[in-house]
């Protein structure tokens, strides 16, 4: 139920801020530092301009060093990075970019211990995460529950330093996997302790 509250506060704010406002608050956070005066945004490529969504979220993925993969059965693109394999939904009718990381850690549906770690572990990272959320999903047919990271942000050719731009949301989304893994093994740790104390 938290991670559902916390998604829709961040589906809220991102669509009640004016459009022209976020790039702006991005534009400041992503200028270069060329000298200690400079407050020059970096310039994107001149072969971004005027790209559509998709087209544009592949030629930035595929500049930072990114493998680019189409998935035909959805339309969605699936991209390669740093070892991870990321789902991402570029739509042309929208300034967004919806990003995923599936099925980077699971446990078994039965261990309801490691179930309850795992939840709690979720809850205590997504109370501190910057523009990712975790979440879990259930496959009962495999009788697993898999863990994700999920991140939705403005993406247009109009936001300076797409490059650097985009390398912070799959570096946010990355550091989430060890957030995620400190929280578990503090939980772990915790419930040692308190069964130790109990004994």
């Amino acid at each position: 139920m938290m991670l559902f509250v916390i998604l829709i506060l961040q589906i809220v704010i991102l669509l009640h801020l004016p459009y022209e406002r976020l790039t702006a608050n991005f534009r400041r956070l992503f200028r270069t530092k060329k000298s200690k005066d400079s407050t020059a945004p970096e310039k994107n490529p001149a072969k971004y301009q005027n790209l559509p969504n998709k087209p544009l979220l592949k030629a930035v993925v595929e500049d930072i060093g990114g493998n680019v993969v189409e998935d035909k059965e959805d339309g969605r693109v699936v991209v390669e990075y740093h070892g991870e394999r990321f789902l991402m939904d570029a739509p042309e009718d929208s300034n967004f970019v919806v990003m995923f990381d599936t099925w980077w850690h699971d446990i078994d549906l039965q261990n309801l211990e490691q179930f309850s770690v795992m939840r709690e572990a979720i809850n205590t990272v997504n109370t501190t995460s910057h523009s990712a959320v975790i979440m879990y999903s259930v496959d009962e047919a495999e009788g697993r529950v898999g863990v994700h990271c999920k991140a939705v942000f403005p993406f247009d050719n109009h936001i300076p330093g797409l490059k650097s731009y985009l390398q912070y949301y799959f570096s946010d989304v990355l550091a989430l996997h060890q957030t995620y893994y400190r929280a578990t093994e503090e939980i772990r740790q915790r419930q040692t302790e308190n069964k130790e104390n109990v004994l």
